[in-house]
């Protein structure tokens, strides 16, 4: 778990020009993100790619440990900032 982290931030899919306000995971040169078209799921998309495609803009980054608390305490997936 002290590998992982979670991103809170926007991205802005650079073939469409949609932007977002998201969260995503890293773990090393891994990305995993079950909510972009690319379905990075349990095998993850290597970082480079994902950072090419969707341009992130982090606000916000968390330990898997912070992560966990923040849900338990605020009863939701975030985000817990008002930050934008």
């Amino acid at each position: 778990m002290s590998k992982f982290k979670v991103v809170h931030g926007r991205v802005t899919d650079k073939f469409s020009g949609e932007s977002y306000l998201h969260a995503w995971v890293e773990k090393g040169d891994l990305v995993f993100d079950w909510q972009t078209s690319l379905g990075a799921g349990k095998e993850g998309i290597p970082k480079a790619a994902y950072y090419d495609i969707f341009q992130p803009e982090a606000h916000e980054e968390y330990t898997a440990n912070e992560t966990m608390i923040k849900c338990v305490k605020s009863g939701q997936a975030g985000p817990w900032t008002d930050k934008r």
